[in-house]
């Protein structure tokens, strides 16, 4: 089923497909569709911006608090932040930063969409402060102020969507990865949560696991 597909079904109904306000609705979706199917991706009523096509490669179009903002994912295996931050700037974009839980959601079931029945990781464009780099859990370093974005685009926390007792700001874990599971929980991983980690950690020396960098997002502004 394409969206378009997915929209007709909906109108059957005397509806139109929904889109995500925030969190909880994320979290109902995601439950909902283990429950019914034992995961993969759905259709939501998000499609690209005009101002996003001319954009080399990017596709899809979110407004933030700073104006629009232009994503892709990219796939590829065990591929490092550096790695990932190169390939972006070669598509005139950098590693983008996640604004809110509906950008999550794209990233999230764009990737799923792809890997199922796999799990993986996403590269994003995180990197611990400089005020917090040497520094472990703390009031003035916790899972708020720890990190920032790289890109500069995103704003207020609610992109920072930590797993359980993550950041724990070990020792070099400067960077960050988001889960993408085919449940909600997958060992201690949690779907659609971030995780601190070493930057140049080597993943192709361990194989591929649940863990393994499969995707980065390119973001940057569209052109007016």
């Amino acid at each position: 089923m394409n969206q378009g597909e997915a929209e007709a079904k909906c109108n059957e109904e005397g509806a139109v497909l929904a889109g995500v306000q925030n969190g909880d609705e994320v979290n109902w979706m995601a439950e909902s569709l283990v429950k019914v199917s034992g995961g993969g991706s759905l259709w939501t009523g998000a499609k690209r911006s005009s101002a996003c096509i001319p954009i080399r490669e990017l596709t899809a179009n979110f407004t933030r608090p700073s104006g629009e903002w232009c994503m892709k994912v990219f796939f590829e295996n065990f591929i490092t932040p550096l790695a990932a931050e190169k390939k972006c700037q070669e598509v005139g974009a950098t590693l983008s930063s996640i604004q809110d839980q509906y950008e999550n959601f794209y990233i999230l079931y764009t990737v799923l969409d792809k890997i199922y029945p796999e799990s993986g990781t996403v590269v994003i464009g995180i990197k611990r402060t400089e005020a917090c780099m040497n520094s472990g859990i703390s009031e003035t370093c916790n899972w708020a102020t720890s990190f920032e974005w790289t890109d500069k685009s995103a704003n207020g926390t609610e992109g920072f969507s930590w797993g359980n007792g993550q950041p724990d700001n070990s020792r070099g874990q400067t960077c960050a990865l988001l889960y993408g599971t085919v449940t909600l929980n997958l060992e201690h991983m949690q779907s659609g949560k971030l995780d601190d980690i070493v930057c140049d950690f080597d993943y192709v020396q361990y194989g591929y696991s649940p863990k393994t960098p499969k995707a980065y997002v390119c973001g940057k502004k569209p052109k007016v």
